[in-house]
């Protein structure tokens, strides 16, 4: 048995992936669980494939679950199935995998990516409206076409180095006049105005082009960003302004099992808790040793949280304090 590793995703076969995306009827019959299961498992473009198929309810539900998942939500396929409640079900090609550590939010945030705009904004706009933390968080992690207007100059153009002048005239057809303005504040006059010429000369571009290439730019902005060549926080992201009455709880029984002394020392006096029905969120000025606290005190939190809510929850840590 092998670990997944997350970060090279499955790689599969040309028999393999056919036998996924014919695999996909089953699937969709399958319980939220299961299909979010059998998502984060397959390729990328097959888990899209997968998701766009199901209803609206569905897919903000299942990018929920992905999102939360946790190492005791992935089981051992010994035998090469998914199994919901000790009964038989859909087969999946992925085999000889073991459980192992997940990161749910880079998984729900690389999904929703590779979707198409409108369908992306339908479920985090689903999302909010349910778990508005979670929402938050896995929108703080996104990187969309429209975060160029916020971003600095210096990013804009590393980007602008690396990004073809003919993409640009279709990725800005129909743009806000802010995202226009910080592209041509950014290149010369005369490269200015001939972007506008060839955006204003050309027949206009079909919605779906228009997507693609702008997430084709999205993608040349991630890998700037894993290159550490462009470096981007959002700037309209706010710290929550306290704790909600579930987060002072759960606070409180951290403090109580761990000791004043060590809650004082590894989370700060100005820590802020938030939960929803998915995450707890704990945000702070000071800056969180989330190693240490999490090899440390891992217990303590599940069972603070656990006695709160009664229930297993995913925990994140945000540095800065902001989201």
């Amino acid at each position: 048995m092998k670990d997944f590793d997350w970060g090279k995703r499955a790689s599969t076969s040309k028999y393999e992936n056919q036998h996924i995306m014919t695999s996909h009827a089953s699937v969709l019959n399958e319980n939220d669980r299961t299909v979010a299961l059998v998502i984060a498992y397959t390729p990328l473009h097959n888990g899209a494939e997968i998701l766009t198929r199901l209803t609206p309810e569905r897919q903000s539900e299942i990018v929920c679950r992905l999102a939360v998942f946790q190492p005791d939500d992935m089981p051992e396929w010994s035998d090469g199935r998914v199994c919901r409640e000790g009964e038989s079900c859909c087969p999946c090609p992925l085999r000889g995998y073991t459980r192992c550590s997940i990161d749910g939010i880079e998984l729900a945030r690389r999904l929703l990516e590779s979707l198409d705009r409108t369908v992306c904004q339908a479920i985090l706009d689903d999302i909010s409206r349910n778990s508005p933390e979670l929402a938050s968080i896995i929108r703080q992690r996104m990187l969309l076409f429209e975060d160029i207007a916020r971003m600095h100059d210096y990013d804009i153009g590393a980007i602008l180095k690396n990004v073809e002048t003919s993409q640009w005239a279709v990725a800005l057809q129909g743009t806000s006049e802010e995202l226009m303005q910080k592209i041509n504040k950014n290149i010369s006059k005369r490269a200015a105005q001939m972007l506008q010429e060839e955006i204003e000369y050309q027949s206009p571009c079909e919605q779906s082009r228009i997507e693609n290439v702008r997430r084709e730019i999205v993608y040349v902005m991630r890998r700037l960003e894993n290159a550490g060549e462009i470096t981007f926080r959002k700037s309209d992201a706010l710290r929550p302004a306290s704790s909600d009455e579930t987060g002072k709880k759960i606070l409180l029984a951290i403090a109580e099992k761990i000791g004043k002394e060590h809650f004082e020392s590894e989370f700060g006096s100005d820590t802020i808790c938030r939960s929803d029905e998915y995450i707890v969120v704990f945000t702070s000025r000071n800056y969180f040793s989330e190693y240490r606290i999490r090899r440390e005190f891992s217990h303590d939190i599940d069972e603070a949280i656990q006695d709160i809510l009664g229930a297993k929850k995913l925990y994140v840590f945000l540095e800065s304090g902001y989201y």
